[in-house]
């Protein structure tokens, strides 16, 4: 479908690369690459887009390489170059930078810009390499590390890595088995409407008690679920749970009723029963649909995808809240604003940290503000972590916040207490 040689014509040249290698005694540079979001495109647009996006990759791809290179496709959205006599690790490295950078100009497909980005590992063959199988292995677990390190870069293979990615073949294995071993829980971190001071809702947030490595943070795992596909069950299984939760407290105090806020992943915003099983969670766990806050992130609305919109309009009909989640961290914002039924904007960490110190920090987050409130949205800041940064929300006319400030996620039984205690802030 790209024209390019496939894993096996691949597996046929290492070998004599490496050979050719030796004699000169140039470096040989493998370099394993993995396209980000092409799954949201097929599930977005059709696969007959994602092939459209896949052939405009392979075209780019060549155009950076040199003609005694190989671009190979071994994989769905995976890619291999083979780059003879480059010299140098610093020189594979400048060529995979820019294998990396090319592919994330916009591709027009069906008449709108869709975006994809790049992952490289880059495994520099020296006297000791003699497998291309290994090469190939080496290349891959340094792209996994340049994933993890958050994406759109290039990584250079290391010993050290091999027992990485050990370390990250077994933790998959926990996680398959976390939640019938029930060492996942749910932490929930207070809502704070401004103007009173009170507490209004939660956000409901995943942790994993592991047996070994203690309590982790959705950092440390949930990328990895989200690869593995195993964020669909974790994701339903976070939903029923704080349904439930919000159910038990809407019944303890039912003049003042908390808003749960629940994240959907990429994943599960795109699943096709994605409406189905929310809607299930809801009848199961009795939750009115108006106490329930879905939050879904601007990367997850990256593709402007049909499929979101319908699923989002659905759940909206339903009654259920929906925030868009790290605002201005994405791309296109605004226009998400304009197609999406939204009720909350959530404006990400990165604007709160300095909005007390910062005059143009405090002007851009004054204009995010004004522009929630503009279309009748709910302004809402993450992250808050000082009295000063309090009083400055306060005074730009932020409606709610979360944040260390006033208090770290918490457990159920916890964050009930505070909710029945009237606490002020």
């Amino acid at each position: 479908m790209t024209g390019l040689p496939n894993r096996t014509l691949l597996l046929d040249r290492i070998p004599a690369a490496m050979s050719r290698a030796l004699r000169s005694q140039q470096a040989l540079a493998v370099m394993f690459l993995d396209l980000d979001r092409l799954k949201v495109v097929n599930d977005s647009l059709g696969h007959t887009a994602g092939d459209v996006v896949l052939q405009t990759v392979a075209r780019r791809l060549e155009m950076v390489v040199r003609p005694s290179d190989t671009v190979a496709r071994v994989g769905g959205d995976e890619f291999v170059v083979v780059a003879e006599e480059l010299g140098t690790l610093e020189m594979a490295m400048v060529m995979a930078e820019r294998l990396v950078e090319t592919v994330e100009t916009p591709i027009k497909v069906q008449g709108q810009d869709v975006v994809v980005t790049l992952c490289a590992g880059v495994r520099v063959a020296d006297g000791t390499s003699t497998d291309a199988d290994d090469l190939l292995r080496e290349a891959d677990i340094a792209m996994y590390h340049a994933k993890q390190a958050g994406g759109r870069r290039a990584v250079a293979f290391t010993p050290a890595m091999g027992n990485l990615f050990g370390d990250r073949v077994r933790l998959e294995a926990d996680l398959h088995r976390a939640i019938s071993n029930h060492e996942l829980t749910v932490q929930y971190q207070p809502l704070v409407e401004l103007e009173r001071g009170i507490v209004v809702g939660a956000e409901a947030l995943v942790r994993w008690n592991h047996p070994e490595r203690g309590l982790m943070s959705p950092a440390a795992f949930i990328p990895l679920a989200e690869e593995t596909g195993l964020i669909l069950e974790i994701g339903a299984w976070v939903l029923r749970e704080a349904c439930a939760m919000g159910y038990r407290w809407s019944k303890l105090l039912s003049e003042r009723q908390p808003i749960i806020s629940v994240n959907l992943s990429t994943r599960q915003l795109l699943d096709t029963g994605i409406v189905d099983a929310v809607a299930n969670a809801l009848a199961e766990t009795g939750l009115p649909s108006a106490l329930l806050s879905l939050e879904i992130t601007e990367t997850a609305l990256l593709a402007n995808s049909t499929a979101a919109v319908v699923a989002l309009d659905a759940l909206h009909a339903m009654g259920i809240q929906l925030a868009l989640d790290d605002f201005g961290t994405g791309y296109s914002s605004v226009l998400h604003l304009k197609r999406f039924n939204l009720d909350h904007l959530k404006l990400d960490k990165a604007f709160v940290d300095e909005v007390d110190t910062n005059p143009r920090d405090a002007a851009i987050v004054a204009g995010l503000i004004q522009l929630a409130h503009a279309i009748g949205l709910t302004a809402i800041a993450e992250g808050v972590e000082t009295e000063a940064q309090l009083r400055a929300l306060r005074r730009l006319g932020c409606d709610v916040a979360q944040g260390y400030l006033m208090a770290r996620p918490l457990a159920s039984a916890d964050f009930e207490q505070l909710w029945l205690s009237g606490r002020t802030f």
